[in-house]
């Protein structure tokens, strides 16, 4: 009975318990108030700076950061982390979108090959997945080979090593999910990962973002800014809704 009672419109309509949910309210809102202040402020000295192309793929995985979490808190979309979407995407973009996926794909189905046949062996964990990855290696090399008529000197077989290493570490995070939570929820991450890392793709190569970004290098404080603001929400993610649409007052009158 006692419980009742705290829960109990009367009990939130106490005067002391108003003023404490405000404050509680009020105070994350001025801190935020307060640094994007800082951050406008912060951005003038660097208005007169055009970015290089360094500079400017720094500027983009802030813009990569804010489109991931945008895709995992407002969407609802799974991935394996923050900046696994973002490195997928850079490697699209130096090895073409389609041969990224199909790489990706042929990988994770490697992986989940061999994670199956390493359970019927009763093989440890590190000796596992150490064969999981010497295997996606192979593939590796094997698609090297393949496209050595096609290669153009040792330069772009020294650019490829920064991808190869990624997907490598894809296999091992895909293995290592797919152990602790399941084949289901290992897929669906990989599944989400790729859907980001394509849409971050193609903010990354627009010619036009990256012009403005170069234009206006001081749209990384906007974008932190955007993050604080993105930290503060709460409300339902858009695969929520669809969850639970069944729920809703006009399904139910259907």
């Amino acid at each position: 009975m006692r419980r009742l009672n705290t829960l109990s419109p009367v009990a939130s309509s106490d005067p002391r318990m108003s003023a404490k949910l405000n404050a509680n309210c009020i105070v994350p809102i001025l801190v935020i108030f307060l640094i994007i202040l800082f951050l406008i402020l912060l951005s003038f000295p660097i208005r007169f700076i055009r970015p290089d192309g360094l500079m400017c793929d720094f500027i983009m995985v802030t813009v990569g950061l804010l489109a991931v979490a945008i895709f995992r808190n407002v969407v609802g979309i799974i991935t394996f982390d923050v900046l696994t979407p973002i490195l997928w995407a850079f490697i699209f973009r130096e090895v073409s979108l389609l041969v990224g996926i199909i790489l990706l794909t042929v990988i994770f189905m490697t992986a989940w090959i061999l994670r199956r046949i390493s359970d019927d062996l009763k093989l440890l964990l590190i000796p596992k997945i150490a064969l999981i990855i010497s295997v996606v290696i192979g593939l590796l090399v094997f698609f090297l080979v393949s496209l050595e008529p096609f290669r153009n000197g040792e330069r772009q077989s020294a650019s490829l090593i920064f991808p190869f290493l990624v997907m490598l570490l894809a296999a091992e995070r895909f293995v290592f999910l797919q152990m602790e939570s399941g084949t289901k929820t290992a897929c669906q991450a990989a599944v989400g990962t790729i859907i980001v890392a394509v849409a971050i793709y193609y903010l990354i190569t627009a010619e036009s973002s990256r012009e403005f970004i170069q234009s206006f290098p001081e749209i990384i404080f906007l974008l932190i800014a955007f993050l604080l603001c993105l930290g503060r929400y709460g409300g339902l993610r858009v695969s929520e809704l669809w969850r639970f649409r069944h729920l809703s007052p006009m399904e139910n009158k259907k």
